[in-house]
């Protein structure tokens, strides 16, 4: 699994992830490993007490990630004048971020994405000095 939403609409790190029936790890600056059979909600973080085991989903999933092939425009067929579209409109243009970066962990974000989004509420509706407040909290 993978998502990217966070990385290309905010900066945060990109999410992977490997799952089977047993398990799921998520790569992430602070990864987390559930066991999925005893904690199907995944409410007990793992990634501590079972250092080992994660670390060893954690090398499966980087050495899956790191054979992944490569897309690019030519591989999908476009030409330059599609390509030069798509780029113009923002829909692609390279890497958002820098390779070996340090990005937020996107569950340091949602506190954040939170405060953020009830101060946009509040400007919408007015209550300027109250959205002001917020945002210099997020």
């Amino acid at each position: 699994m993978e998502s990217l939403e966070g990385l290309y609409s905010f900066g945060w790190a990109p999410l992977y992830g490997l799952v089977d029936s047993r398990r799921k790890f998520v790569l992430a600056p602070r990864g987390e490993f559930y066991d999925l059979q005893k904690d199907p909600g995944e409410a007990a973080d793992l990634s501590k007490t079972q250092a080992a085991q994660a670390g060893k989903v954690k090398a499966e999933l980087q050495r899956r990630i790191a054979s992944a092939p490569k897309v690019t425009a030519q591989k999908a067929g476009l030409g330059s004048e599609e390509l030069k579209s798509l780029q113009s409109l923002g829909y692609i243009g390279g890497t958002p971020g820098k390779a070996g970066a340090s990005y937020r962990d996107p569950k340091d974000g949602k506190k954040i994405l939170s405060l953020h989004t009830r101060a946009v509420d509040d400007l919408q509706q007015g209550r300027t000095a109250q959205a002001a407040r917020g945002l210099r909290r997020s």
